[in-house]
């Protein structure tokens, strides 16, 4: 076997990964040694050492340095993340953002006719003003399918014409920036709307697809006949019935319009003998799941039944809360009877809600 002389080379094909967005220019990047004589099974370490320049635009960067020559021209080695002789070096070029979003989304439960207020904070943690300038954009990355032709396409509740935005032209350094979201739901509006508010944010160390703010609006169905279940009960005993809701932050940046969407049930019975029956609610629990979280990246967010915490929903402090989903549960009692029974719940605001019934034995 003969000596092989190693001679890194940088090679740059068209096509390199789908993560590549920029190829790394060869000026970056100093090979140590810059070439070696490598006898039959010997080994040696190169150390490959890049210089980003501080002017690079932030981005996936790659390149492929080739250790031997018998590497085909073009983008044949890009195809192959091992090809024989060759290893690919990827990079990931970013600044500190100097804006942080404190409102990622907006999501809310809303009532067809009624208008609502939400408020976008930014904060600028930089020692220059950052200019915005949003703009509504259709569609998001998750579509609710509310009406589809059969041609295709989607229809939402309402379009952009019913949410007018109000913003500063600027976020001033070292403070923190409201935008302003005005919604007013059409009175004839059905099903869901979703969308994005591209911020536009000039903070090189923000992407594109960072700088938008989620939107997602739900329409409150308005029922008028409840739900109805039977069920046999084979003794006596008393009848207990549980119904239980499940709300998931809605409304947690309104700041103004109506707010009242607290979960309720009308429940009803009718006992074997067709007599309708009014159970008696005997308690009312709610529970939630709350998690303390760094403050220093972005603001998190208070439940919808949570008090408002030192004068607001933005600390000072190096720790907040983020509340997650909240539970409402009523509880409702019957003197029992053997026989089939008719239960009714009627919901009000809310899309989901579980029952539970439990029959006791006639002798507890």
């Amino acid at each position: 076997m003969e000596t092989k002389t190693i001679k890194p080379l940088h090679c740059t094909p068209d096509l390199l990964s789908s993560l590549t967005e920029n190829f790394i220019n060869e000026s970056w990047v100093s090979i140590s040694p810059s070439a070696k004589d490598l006898a039959p099974e010997e080994k040696e370490e190169f150390e490959v050492e890049v210089n980003v320049p501080g002017d690079a635009e932030p981005g996936n960067y790659a390149i492929l340095i080739a250790f031997t020559e018998d590497v085909p021209e073009g983008d044949v080695a890009g195809y192959y993340s091992k090809f024989p002789g060759t290893m690919q070096l990827n990079l990931q070029v970013w600044v500190p953002p100097t804006v942080q979003i404190l409102t990622p989304y907006i999501n809310n439960l809303v009532k067809a006719g009624n208008t609502y207020t939400y408020e976008i904070k930014l904060r600028n943690t930089g020692s220059t003003d950052i200019a915005i300038s949003p703009e509504l954009t259709e569609g998001g990355d998750i579509i609710y399918y509310d009406s589809i032709s059969p041609y295709g396409g989607v229809t939402y509740a309402f379009g952009n014409d019913a949410i007018n935005v109000e913003a500063p032209e600027k976020v001033k350094a070292g403070q923190t920036s409201i935008v302003k979201l005005t919604l007013k739901v059409p009175t004839d509006a059905k099903g869901s709307y979703t969308g994005s508010l591209d911020l536009n944010i000039d903070d090189p160390g923000i992407r594109e697809y960072e700088g938008k703010v989620s939107l997602n609006f739900r329409i409150l169905p308005i029922l008028e006949k409840p739900y109805e279940a039977t069920f046999k009960a084979g003794t006596n005993g008393t009848i207990n019935i549980e119904v239980s809701a499940y709300r998931y932050g809605y409304g947690l940046y309104t700041a103004g319009g109506k707010r009242d969407l607290a979960s309720s049930f009308e429940v009803s019975l009718k006992d074997p003998s067709g007599n309708e029956v009014t159970p008696t609610l005997v308690s009312t629990k709610y529970s939630g799941s709350v998690n303390i979280i760094d403050d220093t990246y972005q603001q998190p967010y208070l439940s919808y039944v949570s008090a408002r915490i030192a004068g607001g929903m933005e600390t000072s402090n190096h720790g907040s809360y983020r509340g997650g989903t909240t539970t409402f549960v009523e509880t409702y009692t019957v003197p029992g009877a053997t026989g089939e029974w008719t239960l009714s719940i009627l919901p009000k605001n809310t899309e989901n809600f579980d029952y539970t019934i439990t029959i006791r034995d006639a002798k507890e």
